[in-house]
Parts: structure tokens; C-alpha cells; sequence
């Protein structure tokens, strides 16, 4: 196995997506925490690779530095919102979405069928008809996002690596 910066760090994210969750609402003991557990990781790496100083010294100076303010800002705020349920609080929860599925069909019977001849009210039909899936929806956008925020973050280590003049230590595996 290779000790890239981008495969230490995606273990390392790992580790700290465990624990994300957490910390929900107290962002400074998160932010204690990741560095805690980054801490850990590191010195896992440091004893594995001794002989490498030079390349642990840089990775350890990439996680402090440059990946770990990135991951806990953005963890921090994912963490947040999916605490408030990506912005739809208690309309996620199960009672939340009864009472939506609920006023989904009124709405779709008082309102839209009526009007179902017209061109126009079809966009709101597909609105009313997805009303109780939009909490969901924005889970699923939001998870999205966040996972691209941290393929960034490790396509950005990839080339700081890329970069580097060390020798990358292998190991036995």
C-alpha cells in the first residue's frame, strides 16, 4: 500500500465521519475532537513509518493545516443541518410527513383537479404531488454536496502530493 496524502486523508475522513455526528450543536468540542482523533491517526502513520520522517513531517503539516480547517468547517456545518433536518424540521419526521401527505391530497382534490385542463397547473400538480418528498429531496442534495466538497478536498491533497518532491514510503500490504 502507498502512502499518498489523498489515501491517508480518505481513511482519516473515515475515522472522523464516525464521529461527526456527535457533536451536534457544539461545533468548538468538534472541532477539538477532529483534531484529537486526526492527532491519533497521525501518530498511527508516524510509528508505522519511522524511517520516513521527512514524509510524515509533510503529511502531518497537510492535515493540521490544509485538510483539517476544511473538513471541520464543512462538517460542522452539514452536521447543523442535518440536525435541523436540512431546513424542514419537524415536516421530516414521520408525524410531519402524515400531516404533508395529508395536505398534499387536499390540495391535489380542492385545487388542482379542478384545473387539471390547464396546461399551466401541471408544474403545480408535480409540486403538490412531491410535496411530502421534499425533505428527501433536499437530504439528498445537501448529502450530495457534501460529498463533493470533500472529493475536492481530496483531489486538492492529490495534487499538493503530486506536487511534493518526497519519496512516498510503500508499505508491506
Amino acid at each position: 500500500m502507498e502512502y499518498h496524502l489523498e489515501q491517508i486523508v480518505a481513511r482519516l475522513i473515515e475515522r472522523l465521519e464516525g464521529a461527526r455526528r456527535s457533536y451536534v450543536g457544539n461545533p468548538d468540542k468538534a472541532m477539538v475532537e477532529f483534531r484529537r482523533i486526526a492527532e491519533e491517526h497521525l501518530q498511527v502513520l508516524a510509528d508505522d513509518f519511522a524511517e520516513h520522517s521527512d514524509h510524515i513531517a509533510f503529511v502531518r503539516q497537510e492535515v493540521l493545516e490544509t485538510f483539517l480547517p476544511r473538513y471541520s468547517r464543512i462538517a460542522v456545518e452539514m452536521t447543523g443541518r442535518e440536525d435541523h433536518a436540512f431546513g424542514f424540521g419537524v415536516a421530516a419526521e414521520p408525524l410531519g410527513r402524515a400531516v404533508a401527505i395529508i395536505a398534499s391530497l387536499l390540495a391535489l382534490w380542492v385545487i388542482v383537479v379542478r384545473f387539471l385542463y390547464v396546461p399551466a397547473m401541471w408544474p403545480v400538480a408535480l409540486a403538490v404531488i412531491s410535496f411530502p418528498f421534499w425533505p428527501d429531496i433536499a437530504a439528498f442534495m445537501y448529502r450530495s454536496q457534501y460529498g463533493r466538497k470533500l472529493e475536492l478536498i481530496l483531489d486538492d491533497l492529490k495534487r499538493i502530493q503530486d506536487q511534493s518532491i518526497l519519496e512516498i514510503p510503500h508499505g508491506d500490504d
